[in-house]
């Protein structure tokens, strides 16, 4: 990442550290979501035209300091910092630490026990099986159910990658009507041991 970030204009790194630290606050990390409007509306003084601006978001994409998410029921297209982008840019910062349970929603404590391994499975299948009794769109239906399939297959994997599984839980969580159904799920990753 460190070659990547060398390949950045001034310009784009400072972009990209503005972004950063407006996440950043008081030794906690907050994962921010924006529009590509929203951005360009607060950040256009760091940037001669629409242009410049629509390149540099095109070259942090590219390089995966800036993922970007699409959302089919609205047609807006979301960035936000990921992981790697996070760790490294902190690492970079000498009087910055990052706590990750702050931006991936999970205590810092927490273990996937055989016993919680089986009562999300459980959890996953009932939702599942729920989701055609919420007032959502056959699309959020969809999505969320794709979110909840990847969830279940994940956790029984031989070393379940549990950020993962939380980050698709939340996705899941963030469709409009599919909360409801994911509260006990949302609740077994809140305490820790």
């Amino acid at each position: 990442m460190a070659r990547l970030m060398a390949d950045l204009s001034d310009s784009q790194a400072k972009f990209l550290r503005e972004l950063f630290f407006e996440g950043y606050e008081g030794g906690r990390y907050r994962r921010l979501r924006w529009t590509r409007e929203d951005l360009y509306k607060v950040y256009q003084g760091l940037f001669t035209s629409l242009e410049g601006f629509s390149e540099t978001m095109d070259t942090l994409v590219f390089h995966k300091f800036v993922a970007m998410e699409v959302s089919p029921s609205r047609s807006l297209t979301h960035y936000y910092l990921p992981r790697m982008s996070i760790e490294y840019l902190a690492a970079a910062e000498p009087n910055v630490t990052i706590d990750s349970s702050s931006w991936t929603g999970l205590p810092s404590d927490f273990v996937f026990s055989p016993d919680r391994h089986e009562t999300l499975v459980r959890l996953l299948r009932e939702a599942e099986g729920n989701l055609d009794q919420v007032g959502a769109t056959n699309e959020e239906k969809a999505m969320a159910r794709s979110y909840i399939v990847a969830a279940r297959i994940l956790s029984d994997a031989p070393d379940p990658p549990i950020d993962v599984i939380w980050e698709l839980i939340s996705r899941a969580n963030h469709l409009s009507g599919i909360a409801a159904l994911l509260v006990s799920i949302v609740a077994l990753f809140s305490v820790g041991k």
